[in-house]
């Protein structure tokens, strides 16, 4: 879509707003990144203003 120039605006914005967390998120997840406050406060409005799903519990996930 973006190299087809059928995007609007809107569309392109949030295609690299979307981008743009998905970097950042895994570069979080990378073993021994040392996450800052910063980093924190942003996770954290990721995640209220996109909790997909909240009554799903990460530790039910992990393996026993």
């Amino acid at each position: 879509m973006l190299r087809a120039g059928t995007t609007t605006e809107l569309a392109r914005e949030r295609i690299h707003r979307h981008l743009d967390r998905f970097w950042r998120l895994l570069e979080l997840l990378k073993p021994n990144h040392c996450s800052n406050e910063k980093e924190r406060i942003w996770l954290d409005a990721v995640e209220q203003e996109d909790f997909l799903f909240p009554l799903v519990e990460p530790s039910d996930w992990l393996a026993q």
